[in-house]
């Protein structure tokens, strides 16, 4: 099988992009909540002479819960969105690291070939599998990345 140029690198670096938007975003939200909190504060001393009044006040306070719990919840959301976008962002690595030494090599690792037939045949079949995880999908070439642990490291001696 032919490496052609794979596009499981750029689909995990839009991703990541992706999620590095989404914690952007995220983190927009978590600078706005003090605004929201003081003009829940200011709209609460609004003082009428009436039970609306109170019922204005009390739905008031309820409004600060949410806004309260919601500074954790988002805070950590973005921590994530963050994290995610930092191991797509390996894994785009990794896989411009896998084509290069594919084809490099171009064919299976130099010194393998004198290995026994079983021997062999498994690492024609770990290079066949590596081909075919970078002609695939972002999402079989990640999961290809964490089976193996990161590049076989049979591949990687290969190269040297």
């Amino acid at each position: 099988m032919t490496i052609y140029p794979s596009t499981v690198p750029a689909e995990l670096e839009r991703a990541a992009e992706a999620y590095d938007a989404a914690a952007e975003r995220l983190r927009g939200v978590l600078a706005r909540l003090p605004d929201y909190l003081a003009d829940l504060d200011r709209a609460k001393e609004v003082n009428w002479d009436s039970m609306t009044s109170d019922a204005y006040r009390s739905v008031l306070s309820l409004l600060r819960v949410p806004a309260e719990v919601m500074t954790s919840e988002v805070a950590a959301l973005a921590a994530e969105a963050d994290s995610i976008a930092a191991d797509l962002r390996y894994y785009a690595q990794q896989a411009r690291s896998l084509m290069t030494l594919l084809s490099l090599a171009n064919g299976v690792p130099a010194g393998m070939e004198a290995a026994s037939d079983t021997a062999s045949e498994w690492i024609e079949g770990l290079w066949q599998e590596s081909q075919d995880a970078l002609n695939s999908t972002a999402a079989r070439f990640t999961e290809f990345i964490e089976r193996h642990g990161g590049i076989p490291t049979l591949l990687e001696h290969g190269r040297r």
